[in-house]
């Protein structure tokens, strides 16, 4: 856990990048009325998320880790929840194993960290996993809303949280004695959340298009396992190395196999259920609604695939080096890999993704009033710590400006040559360096009259 606080605290501070950006200038820094208002709703506004960060920097103020408070926190809580679930459940190795992969992953890590609401949707997908197993075998009253908390919280920032909970009520139709208790809680979830949403169902709906178009494929068949492989699984994989695409997804397939195959033998059928349920649920929803998926969008599937993975990668551990003392050397060697790559890829966060305030910051130390930038599209990083910023739509419009200005170069799409009636005017280029392509923002600085 301590090297979980850490990794994930090193990067509070950063510039936002454009998405951070848009979440806190369009709704959190308005509240309630513009969070829920139905003219600007865009998928990107996880509502829940949003109204957390509306008290919180309301508070303590706007700054950066204040926005990211809220993603941080109860993504680092998952991982200390997901120990907790699976050493009642399996014991100590898996339970350590698996909070290890958590811990390691490149994705939790970087969505844990942005201003968005990604971290919630990591802890409601662990609780609902706490929870839906105790259902199943309780019936507990308090188990029952325990479930529903989770599943509402969940939905009420990331509305797809709505098919990991579908898959949790699945498991739990199919037992007989639970049936009409499911049907109502899933009516009471189902009710809370149109009214939590009240007058952006129709926004969510209509926009269920938008949802991965710009960059994720449309999901088939086949990507019900193939997209958690590349997306989510693939990214343990880089701490040993480049794969080739078909091995990250054959060895996905073989080590969920194997977990699911000692689930099977261990008769852990209430556990299996609820591990394997709300992913295929999830993807089988997607391939039915013909959505596009990235990394982000499945994000809190890797929950119960990081305990399948643990599982797996235990028992198989204990039959292949069955003395205590080479399960450690093994075990130990394979987790130096982790964390080596884990602690390389916190120490990427270091530097911003799209570093608008340092960009902003250089440009406001020159001493020149008027600020320009040619990222038309997107501006909303630069408008976030000055909205006195000018967007053109190319470099070449900005070369009419006459008069001394600072040009901000960071376009949406890449334009080339930088044009020479720029670099001929200007009398300093400073880079300010960031991870986004083209990995830096170049200020300008033409002081020409």
């Amino acid at each position: 856990m301590a090297f979980a606080v850490w990794s994930r605290t090193i990067p509070l501070d950063v510039s936002l990048w454009g998405d951070e950006a848009y979440s806190a200038r369009q709704y959190i820094a308005f509240g309630p009325d513009r969070i829920f208002n139905t003219s600007s709703y865009l998928p990107n506004n996880h509502v829940f998320y949003s109204l957390v960060s509306w008290v919180t920097t309301s508070v303590i103020g706007t700054s950066e880790w204040a926005l990211r408070l809220g993603a941080v926190v109860p993504a680092v809580a998952s991982i200390g929840l997901i120990f907790e679930w699976a050493r009642r459940r399996f014991g100590w190795g898996i339970a350590l194993t698996a909070a290890a992969l958590l811990v390691s992953s490149p994705l939790h890590l970087g969505l844990s960290v942005q201003a968005r609401g990604y971290g919630i949707g990591f802890l409601a997908a662990a609780a609902m996993l706490w929870f839906g197993p105790t259902v199943e075998e309780t019936g507990s009253v308090r188990s029952w809303v325990g479930l529903g908390i989770a599943a509402l919280i969940g939905i009420w920032t990331l509305p797809q949280l709505a098919f990991v909970y579908g898959g949790h009520l699945l498991a739990i139709f199919i037992v007989k004695k639970r049936r009409w208790w499911t049907l109502a809680h899933g009516l009471a979830v189902g009710a809370g959340s149109l009214l939590f949403y009240r007058g952006l169902v129709s926004n969510i709906i209509s926009q269920t298009d938008r949802v991965g178009s710009r960059a994720g494929s449309v999901v088939g068949p086949l990507d019900i396992v193939a997209d958690p492989a590349v997306l989510l699984y693939g990214g343990w994989t880089r701490s040993f190395g480049r794969w080739p695409e078909w091995a990250i997804v054959a060895s996905f397939v073989l080590v969920v196999t194997a977990g699911v195959a000692f689930l099977a033998f261990r008769r852990a059928t209430v556990e299996l259920k609820h591990l394997v349920m709300p992913w295929l649920v999830m993807m089988a929803l997607l391939v039915a609604l013909g959505a596009s998926a990235l990394d982000r969008y499945i994000s809190f599937l890797i929950i119960p695939i990081s305990v399948l993975i643990g599982l797996a990668l235990v028992e198989v551990l204990r039959r292949i080096a069955p003395n205590s003392m080479a399960q450690i050397a093994i075990a130990g060697v394979a987790v130096a890999f982790l964390l080596v790559g884990a602690t390389r890829s916190a120490q990427e966060w270091d530097l911003a993704w799209e570093n608008y305030a340092d960009a902003v910051g250089v440009a406001g130390g020159l001493g020149i009033e008027r600020l320009v930038t040619n990222r038309a599209t997107g501006v909303v990083g630069f408008l976030w710590y000055d909205e006195s910023i000018e967007a053109v739509e190319s470099t070449e419009e900005a070369c009419a400006i006459e008069g001394a200005f600072v040009f901000l170069d960071f376009p949406f799409r890449s334009e080339g040559e930088t044009p020479a009636c720029l670099t001929e005017r200007a009398s300093q280029r400073i880079v300010v360096p960031q991870r986004r392509p083209p990995k830096e923002i170049v200020v300008w600085v033409i002081d020409d009259v």
